[in-house]
């Protein structure tokens, strides 16, 4: 049986890189590949962000190894 799909690995284009959506807050990649994670949880707070914040939250993100950051 297939396990169910927990995260996709996205090319982004607002952000010009590639970013991890994870479904459910904690998730990690099996090994460490330094992408950031952006969860569905956090979809509320980044839905009102401009592309100039997304690109902020994402270097945020990728220089203390992805975790939340709204």
């Amino acid at each position: 049986m297939a396990k169910p799909i927990a995260a996709v690995l996205i090319d982004s284009t607002v952000l010009g890189a590639p970013i991890w959506f994870a479904l459910t807050d904690g998730w990690k990649p099996d090994e460490v590949d330094n992408i950031p994670i952006f969860y569905a949880s956090e979809l509320p707070a980044l839905r009102a962000k401009t592309p100039e914040q997304l690109r902020s939250i994402f270097n945020v993100k990728r220089a203390f190894g992805g975790g939340m950051v709204v």
